[in-house]
């Protein structure tokens, strides 16, 4: 759903420019290469056995030498492959390391030793520092970034990449934390370093891998995930058709492209400057007849285009029976992402920013534009991940003049794809109807939501990389399957332990309440909030709560600070070691009393609280499963709860809705998890 800050900043480029040009000409020459992750400015876990690797020239010998003084020696093998371990020392820094063969050396600057965490997930753990102006943004955003200067904390971001085979190598460089580099941080992983760092006195580094609108089996291995009944029908689809994908490829190369990175400034891309060679479908009288139809409102992913990032043409036709019609307002609804909207080939109105797909679309269409007659409305519809579409309810499409007169616009409309997005270019079909159609038939092409494709592309590269442990901010991509996501998360998490070989810490945030649009999703992300809790029966894991903190009518809550410090609180206790509360109350089991329930929690720290006048959000049910709200009390380190239409209680559960408000906490400040417990 969101492009998301893709492009860094000019410097960033250059960097990643000079790093890659040196790579290639390593690589010309045939001597030595390293992953992008060892670079300038890297962090190595303390304390521990680190892994280097690379390529060289077969049968050589590599020697790496840490300026702490250890020094360790490989041999590539007959593919130049090698790989070699590195003793590291305590926290501290900065050191140098010299990594060479027979006629190569290679310099690494400005290396750190300290605690190495990987920060992956969806849009809320991707959400920079600076936020996605204007409507979604993070919590004193400016302040914060003028105050990020942090010598000891440090950032590699990985760009998003799809893959059906696992790749070798990431695009990223290591950057300083300081005003410069700082905005396009992960705002949640930069306030855990910021904590940990803090209260550890040690260097932090951060490999930030994410990508918005992701479900989780993104994120799992095809090895992981073949343990699923639910995927391996699937899993074998996407295997047998990666000839088909490499068609598709063979023939978008025909096609003119823009490379959207070149296209790219400091705020990032202009699409409403773009030249797409499809400025005729925005005209009054442009021939459509060959076009295909939709009914909207709705995602074009469900509507016959299927799996498509890119721009998309939506035309309609209306008549006004007015002789001289006044202005009228046009209403659309939600536009994932972005729009350019014409009436009569009038450009009445455009939403071109980041971070808009939930905001509803109303244009002013000024006097002297509409006629009586036959009318057109052409809106260009850009979108650069996930679902894609003129969204929301049909009462959200219409025209309606200052008399209050309306016509309503749900319905049948013309569309066609002009370009297509994959990997950072937009492919032009322009606007020859035969062009799109021509298309190659892939029977399952891969997309952010592929089962597979961002571990192979963003996670594999980094397994060898020593980690300390793993936060995680993903879910909303999810709802809906709740029952899934409960076999999913852990296997996801029990992949990535194989994959890096260590029983690694995975702290998770669980999602925050907020207004789902969707009707399969609407009224039941309270299921796949519960599915998130009963993860924790997972030894090494920990979930921060945000129902608190979270906002009903923006699924990017801008409240990332307390996210980070209640990340940072399970790993200072739990992976450091440290005396410090670090969860709120969770449900631990209930029994009956006289016809009420009593409630007991773990994690109640020095007691329970609650917040506000009465304790809401209890709910209580009989044998018949039917619940009903109840009076709720706090009684020592128990909940009571209770109600007249429940006269045998069995069950309980709390905050079980979309938009929960948080009235249970410990006195620490942590909210309770909304649960459900079994009958």
């Amino acid at each position: 759903m969101f492009l998301n800050n893709l492009f860094n900043m000019k410097s960033q480029i250059l960097i990643l420019f000079i790093a890659l040009s040196f790579n290639c000409m390593a690589k010309n020459r045939n001597t030595l290469v390293l992953p992008s992750l060892f670079s300038q400015h890297m962090v190595l876990q303390q304390k521990e056995e680190v892994a280097f690797w690379g390529k060289s020239n077969p049968e050589t010998e590599i020697t790496i030498r840490g300026s702490w003084g250890e020094t360790a020696k490989s041999k590539a093998a007959n593919d130049g492959k090698w790989i070699a371990k590195l003793r590291t020392p305590g926290a501290g820094g900065p050191y140098k390391i010299e990594i060479s063969n027979a006629d190569t050396t290679i310099v690494i600057d400005d290396v750190l030793i300290g605690e190495v965490w990987l920060a992956s997930g969806q849009s809320n753990m991707e959400m920079r520092l600076k936020g996605w102006p204007p409507t979604d943004t993070v919590q004193n955003s400016k302040n914060e970034i003028a105050s990020a200067s942090y010598q000891g904390i440090r950032m590699f971001t990985v760009a998003q990449e799809l893959s059906d085979t696992a790749l070798n190598d990431v695009k990223a460089v290591w950057n300083v934390c300081n005003p410069q580099n700082a905005p396009d941080f992960s705002a949640t992983a930069y306030f855990f370093a910021r904590e940990v760092h803090k209260k550890l006195g040690v260097p932090v580094g951060v490999i930030n891998s994410s990508w918005g609108g992701t479900p989780a089996e993104s994120w799992v291995s095809n090895a992981g995930l073949s343990r699923m009944d639910d995927f391996k029908d699937l899993l074998k689809k996407i295997s047998v058709s990666s000839v088909e994908r490499k068609n598709i490829k063979e023939w978008m190369k025909q096609l003119p492209a823009i490379d959207l990175s070149l296209a790219a400034n400091s705020s990032g891309v202009n699409w409403s400057q773009l030249d797409l060679k499809d400025a005729a479908a925005a005209t009054e009288n442009f021939n459509d007849r060959s076009w295909k139809t939709m009914q909207l409102p709705s995602s074009w992913e469900q509507r016959g285009i299927g799996e498509f990032d890119g721009v998309v043409w939506f035309r309609k036709e209306f008549e006004i029976t007015d002789e001289k019609p006044s202005s009228y307002k046009l209403s659309l609804g939600p536009i994932d992402d972005m729009d350019m909207t014409y009436v009569n080939g009038k450009l009445v109105g455009m939403t071109v920013k980041d971070g808009v797909w939930q905001s509803g679309r109303v244009y002013e269409i000024p006097e002297g534009i509409l006629k009586k007659g036959k009318n057109v409305i052409s809106v260009k519809v850009m979108d650069t991940g996930g679902g894609g579409g003129i969204l929301g309810k049909k009462e959200q499409l219409f025209l309606q003049n200052s008399e209050g007169g309306k016509i309503e616009l749900a319905g049948e409309w013309k569309y066609l794809p002009s370009a297509e997005y994959r990997n950072g270019k937009l492919y032009l079909f322009g606007m020859e109807h035969s062009k799109f159609q021509e298309k190659p038939f892939c029977s399952i092409d891969i997309t952010p939501g592929t089962p597979t494709v961002l571990f192979n592309a963003m996670i594999a590269p980094l397994t060898s990389y020593k980690i300390k442990g793993v936060i995680w901010y993903q879910g909303e991509a999810n709802v809906g399957k709740a029952k899934q996501y409960e076999r999913l998360f852990p296997a996801l998490i029990t992949d990535w332990r194989k994959q890096w070989n260590s029983d690694l810490p995975f702290y998770f945030v669980q999602i925050a309440p907020w207004a789902y649009q969707s009707d399969y999703q609407r009224g039941i992300s309270q299921e796949l909030r519960d599915a998130q809790r009963k993860t924790l029966s997972l030894p090494g894991t920990g979930m921060v709560v945000t129902m608190d903190i979270g906002n009903n009518a923006n699924i990017h809550p801008a409240n990332k600070q307390d996210v980070g410090k209640r990340l940072a609180l399970w790993a200072l206790a739990k992976t450091y070691g440290k005396k410090n509360t670090y969860s709120g109350p969770l449900y631990s089991k209930h029994r009956v009393e006289g016809g009420k329930l009593i409630v007991s929690f773990s994690n109640t720290g020095s007691g329970l609280k609650q917040n506000g006048k009465t304790l809401d959000g209890f709910e209580i049910a009989g044998a018949d499963k039917v619940f009903y709200p109840a009076k709720a009390l706090i009684k020592g380190k128990n909940v009571m709860a209770w109600s007249d239409k429940v006269k045998a209680p069995v069950a309980v559960r709390y905050a079980w809705s979309d938009t929960a408000t948080a009235t249970l906490f410990n006195k620490e400040g942590l909210p309770a998890s909304s649960f459900q417990s079994d009958y």
